[in-house]
């Protein structure tokens, strides 16, 4: 019982000097409906994309017939790191918007290369593409919907 007098004790005057020193901790950044609706948007244009590609047969599957979609969603991605940095959300938003777009990106340079060897583009290839998309775009969303709300 003393020893936990003791450290309760302790522990009070670590965070009493850690008040009066200045330690200063960031607030967290509030959540902000229009990254979510930007992910949201994103992830529909681009799964759109997936299921298209999909429903090309693999032999028809030229990067240049799908270049002009590609190019539009991954200057979506920028602009959800924009506004990332814009809103200055924290290094953490910053870094997972900015692999969403990495992702999206050597995706991109995967399929040209791909296609320039192969011909072709696999479905399994761009069900994992999908997937590894989904995953950056959903964890940059719970993210964002764990924030405190303004």
């Amino acid at each position: 019982m003393k020893g936990r007098r003791l450290f309760t004790s302790a522990l009070w005057l670590v965070l009493l000097g850690a008040l009066l020193s200045g330690c200063n901790i960031p607030p967290v950044a509030e959540r902000d409906s229009a990254i979510v609706a930007r992910v949201e948007q994103v992830y529909l244009e681009a799964d759109g994309f997936f299921s298209r590609l999909l429903d090309t047969p693999p032999e028809q599957r030229d990067f240049a017939a799908f270049e002009e979609r590609y190019r539009a969603i991954e200057r979506h991605l920028r602009g959800l790191v924009f506004m990332n940095k814009a809103r200055e959300r924290g290094p953490e938003a910053i870094k997972m918007a900015e692999n969403a777009l990495d992702i999206w990106t050597r995706q991109q340079n995967d399929f040209d290369q791909r296609y320039q060897t192969e011909r072709s583009l696999s479905d399994r290839i761009i069900e994992l593409n999908r997937l590894n998309l989904s995953d950056a775009l959903l964890a940059i969303v719970r993210t964002e919907k764990a924030r405190p709300k303004s």
